[in-house]
Parts: C-alpha cells; structure tokens; sequence
C-alpha cells in the first residue's frame, strides 16, 4: 500500500548516489513547499541532484515510508541501513508545544479580511518594516476557540536572502502572557504577514 498522502509521481529531489548504491540517510520534508529531499551520507554537489518521481525512490528504499507522515518543514537523519530514523525540526519557526504559540499561515485564511497583501509584497520586506501576524495559542490541531489567537505587529530587523524568511521583533503587549512578549524575537515567512503597515 502506498503510504504517502502525495501522488507517486510527485517531483521529488534526490542524489544521483543514490541510485548506484548509497544509502539514502537524510531527508528533508520542505517547510515552504512540502517538497522532499533524498540524500546520501555524503556531500551533494548540485550536479549530483536528479528530479525523480517519489516512487523512484520508495521503490528504490520502501524504509522510507516509515517517514511519510514527516511534518512539513522536518527532516529526518539515520546512520545508514536499517538504522532507526530520527526525526528533527528543520525550520525556525514556532511551534506550540516548544513555544506555547505558532504563526497561522494566509494561506490557511484565504478568506479573512482586509486582504492580506499580495506574495510579492510580502517576500519583498526589509528591515524596519512594520508587519501584522496571526498568532494562536492552542496546539496547532486543536479545535479553534475564541480568543485563543491574536493579531499582532512585529518590526522586522533582519532579512535570511537564502531561505527567503525574516527575524524580527514583537511590537505588541500581548493578552495571552507567558508565551511571547513586546520585544521578543521571532522568525516568520512571508506565508505568515497578513498586513504591512504603511
């Protein structure tokens, strides 16, 4: 049976290596796109990467599918064949259970008003920028309640170019206390900015 919720000719990256013998140890479930990841135990080269469908490779190695229900934004390490997976957050964000918040995503909100600013706009901040977020203080598959999520300001202070996400800091005191305040750092995506203030 096949175990992933994708189709088995989703586009998936992997190494080369891969297929003419190495193990597959590492794999990464994006955070941003949910695409996955194959690698070996060694250095990939980008001429070492190939664009597979992902029954390739769970042909190739059907241990993977111990891992099909990885979280997007994970990624899972082992020390070669037949050696037990650990699994490991691959993202900077907040998660409830660490943080006792997470960020909701526009995507999850398609419809909530005013419109939230176009994708260009928000993957085109800099610091100093000034930008609403969504945060819910209840675990993320939790039923949702009132008053369990505030919309909040935060000042961007810094811009991470190679992953295309921002650091910035709380604008706001908070009605939810204990779990962020004014002035606390936090990373966020453009996925998560519902206003751009000015």
């Amino acid at each position: 049976m096949w175990p992933f919720t994708e189709p088995q000719n989703t586009a998936t990256f992997a190494s080369r290596h891969i297929f003419t013998g190495d193990v597959i140890c590492h794999v990464y479930h994006s955070w941003e796109d949910g695409s996955w990841s194959f690698l070996p135990d060694r250095e990939t080269q980008s001429e070492d990467g190939l664009i597979v469908c992902l029954h390739n490779i769970y042909e190739r190695d059907p241990s993977i599918g111990d891992l099909a229900d990885l979280p997007y934004g994970w990624k899972a390490t082992r020390a070669g064949k037949d050696q037990p997976w650990e699994r490991m957050k691959d993202h900077p964000y907040a998660e409830h259970s660490t943080h006792g918040y997470y960020l909701i995503e526009v995507a999850n909100y398609p419809t909530v008003q005013p419109k939230p600013p176009s994708e260009s706009a928000r993957k085109d901040l800099a610091p100093g920028d000034l930008v609403k977020l969504f945060f819910r203080f209840s675990a993320e598959d939790s039923p949702f309640e009132d008053y369990d999520t505030e919309r909040m300001w935060v000042s961007i202070q810094h811009v991470d170019e190679d992953e295309g996400r921002y650091q910035g800091v709380l604008d706001n005191d908070p009605q939810h206390e204990g779990a962020i305040s004014c002035g606390d750092s936090l990373w966020f995506s453009p996925n998560h900015v519902f206003a751009i203030h000015g």
